[in-house]
């Protein structure tokens, strides 16, 4: 009888018990610490073929849509030219001089976001395109060709086409120095490139690409050296940073919408012939017009989605 009352008390125990458990570590998971955004800043200096040296300083998080920033260095100060304030995956605002505007790839995605919401031939109208003439240069089947699969300050674990030439110290960090397969230029000869690969975090901290001329050439070989020269944690938000300098005219075409601007500037509207992209794609448009076979766009559907009347091409 002992026995069966200790093992029935077991049971009425065990679901309580349970149930503890879960509470404990769903305490435990709410008392956890939330996941701390880090800001980086980097430098990476780039000494061209051509005898120019690009030094870029770069802004980022730990958040994938955290807000990115890049400046380059001209005449000694560091000048603003590309902006995300959402991270990679949103829209890039390029600043020149006084004035800044979405770049190119921007402009794509939202040509994308716009035909899902109001339908394709819409958008095209709206920006000034022709019905009849193929192609409409910001199509949202546009998509820009895939970054090199090694270059500097890019991690990559994905090395087994690589040749393992030698190891070196860079800037304190233990690399492996690898090469990729001679590129055959033809007439001005072969290029070989090679990379300084961290044998810890995979990281790539030097990249530096060689031209051979041919054999019979009296042309020296060529050198182009990118490198990472540091990477370093930001003690605050770089808040400040993330916006346009005073008196920047910031150009806010029709297409963005309710889409936010990041901060600082002046915002003005584009011209009239221009107010829906911010750009004029009149010179494209009559080049097109003097070409055969540009007329007549075939179906195009947004993927994902059954053609409806708004979705289909002229």
């Amino acid at each position: 009888m002992t026995k069966l009352y200790t093992a029935f008390i077991k049971c009425l125990a065990a679901p309580m018990l349970l149930t503890a458990c879960f509470a404990t570590l769903k305490a435990a998971k709410a008392a956890a610490p939330q996941h701390k955004v880090t800001y980086w800043k980097k430098l990476i200096v780039s000494h061209r073929m051509d005898g120019i040296t690009i030094v870029t300083l770069t802004y980022y998080s730990s958040m994938p849509n955290g807000p990115v920033m890049s400046e380059s260095l001209l005449n000694g100060k560091f000048s603003q030219y590309l902006l995300a304030p959402h991270g990679m995956g949103g829209l890039f605002w390029t600043e020149a001089g006084n004035k800044a505007a979405l770049n190119i790839f921007s402009l794509v995605k939202l040509v994308k976001l716009r035909s899902s919401q109001i339908g394709y031939n819409r958008v095209k109208q709206l920006s000034g395109w022709p019905s009849d003439i193929h192609p409409f240069t910001l199509n949202p089947n546009f998509k820009p060709a895939p970054p090199p699969p090694f270059y500097a300050s890019k991690t990559t674990a994905s090395i087994g086409s690589l040749k393992k030439t030698g190891a070196a110290v860079f800037e304190g960090h233990k690399c492996l120095i690898l090469q990729q397969h001679s590129q055959n230029l033809g007439n001005a000869g072969k290029q070989i490139d090679r990379f300084w690969w961290d044998v810890q975090t995979h990281y790539i901290w030097k990249e530096e690409d060689i031209i051979y001329p041919p054999a019979n050439s009296p042309t020296p070989p060529t050198r182009r050296v990118t490198y990472v020269k540091w990477v370093r944690p930001m003690k605050r938000t770089p808040a400040e940073v993330f916006r346009f300098p005073a008196a920047t005219k910031v150009l806010v075409p029709g297409i963005l919408g309710s889409l936010a601007v990041p901060p600082g500037g002046i915002k003005v509207k584009p011209p009239a012939s221009r107010s829906y992209l911010g750009c004029d794609l009149s010179p494209e448009i009559r080049s097109l017009e003097s070409v055969k076979g540009t007329k007549n766009e075939t179906h195009y559907a947004l993927p994902g989605h059954v053609p409806t009347p708004n979705h289909k091409r002229n």
